[in-house]
């Protein structure tokens, strides 16, 4: 209500607004009365002289000294609707419990305590079986692949010359020596097989997709489509799994290996060319 012509004294007043003097107020007022009226001009003083203490004296004494600014002058009193807000009820008092309600309280934070317990405990067992199962199965698959299905190595891969209706496939990586049109690509061997930049490896169905110098050639991974690689979109899937040997729905992996031709197992078959020209 009052900003516009705080503003309006202050421009008025100049540099001597800060701490002006009954001399300058006495200057300025005049204009402010004619333009807002002495009932605004005495209601922003009041506000200056309730929250300025180094203007709030000299506007003080403008209010006593100027006869515009009487009560009498102003005008009766103006009743604007307003009324007292009611205090805020305080909150009532905490009562404090007896001995018997705060044992109940007691005993029911022991149990929900005692059931979270319980519930860690019975999904700490239930990952602890499934671990020893897939650890029983992998040993299992690893000990019969080791002795089924890695025979001695060998060099002899060949699978004869490239088809026309089979093309070249493009290799994610570089590799030295590469060979595109090598005489083993598309078969499908057993070898050991890395998991990536972790330690370990298992062996599993690799396709021989390019040659890289005399002694390697490069692979890419097979595993069965029910696992994280047949989710994965740049997976292909095998159509012809008795061509390719297999038995159980695969996918050939987008990831590659290179691997010396000596650490080759058995064959197992071939990719179909229908396969083969999804890769």
């Amino acid at each position: 209500l009052t900003s516009a012509i705080g503003g309006d004294l202050t421009y008025a007043l100049g540099d001597t607004s800060r701490d002006p003097s009954d001399d300058d107020l006495d200057a300025v007022i005049p204009e402010l009365v004619a333009t807002w009226g002495a009932l605004l001009v005495a209601l922003t003083l009041s506000v200056i002289v309730d929250r300025d203490e180094v203007a709030g004296p000299a506007c003080a004494r403008a209010l006593d000294r100027d006869p515009r600014f009487s009560l009498g002058q102003l005008g009766p009193a103006i009743d604007d609707g307003a009324h007292p807000v009611e205090p805020v009820k305080a909150r009532p008092p905490i009562v404090p419990q007896d001995v018997t309600t705060r044992a109940t309280v007691i005993e029911k934070r022991r149990e929900r305590r005692r059931t979270r317990r319980e519930d860690r405990r019975e999904t700490t067992r239930v990952r602890r079986r499934y671990r020893r199962r897939v650890r029983a199965t992998t040993v299992a698959d690893d000990a019969v692949d080791s002795s089924a299905q890695i025979s001695a190595p060998r060099r002899d891969l060949d699978v004869g010359p490239i088809t026309s209706s089979r093309r070249r496939v493009r290799v994610v990586h570089r590799y030295p020596d590469l060979d595109p049109d090598h005489p083993s690509i598309g078969i499908v061997v057993w070898t050991r097989v890395r998991f990536g930049r972790n330690s370990g490896a298992k062996v599993r169905p690799v396709v021989v997709v390019a040659g890289s110098g005399p002694d390697h050639v490069v692979v890419r991974p097979i595993y069965r489509t029910k696992g994280f690689a047949g989710r994965d979109c740049r997976s292909t899937e095998i159509t012809d799994l008795g061509t390719a040997g297999l038995s159980a729905p695969s996918v050939v992996s987008f990831e590659e290996r290179r691997v010396p031709i000596a650490r080759l197992g058995q064959r197992i078959g071939v990719l179909a060319t229908d396969d083969w020209n999804q890769l």
